[in-house]
């Protein structure tokens, strides 16, 4: 008889034991509140026939009036596939200002799908 069917039970057994003991440990956790203030300014529009265009730009700050966190730009160009939705592509430009370090910036290329009267108004964004 084989030797490895009993054993390999016997550590399933303490594996799921050990599991539902984790599982009743109280763990503390601490909110960090970060309030801000986000602005946004969306164009969308028609270049010629199908091909259309999208620009976004966003203001974020803190809770101090002038305290900027965050600048987002995206810029797109996209392509009517239907009355209801519309596939772009896009560049986005992020800078952030962490305050106790330098700006980071971040540089990416973005897809999006629009969809008008799916679910209400539904837009995906992937990348």
């Amino acid at each position: 008889m084989d030797q490895g069917l009993p054993k390999l039970r016997a550590n399933l057994r303490i594996a799921i034991c050990f599991a539902i003991a984790i599982c009743g440990v109280p763990v503390s956790a601490q909110s960090l509140h970060d309030e801000q203030i986000w602005v946004n300014t969306t164009a969308i529009g028609s270049v010629k026939d199908r091909l259309v265009y999208f620009a976004e730009v966003q203001g974020r700050s803190g809770t101090a009036p002038r305290q900027f966190r965050q600048l987002l730009l995206r810029p797109a160009i996209g392509w009517r596939l239907s009355d209801r939705f519309t596939a772009y592509m896009g560049y986005a430009r992020v800078v952030t200002d962490t305050s106790d370090t330098a700006e980071t910036n971040e540089d990416r290329l973005f897809q999006q799908l629009n969809c008008k009267r799916c679910l209400g108004t539904a837009v995906f964004v992937m990348g």
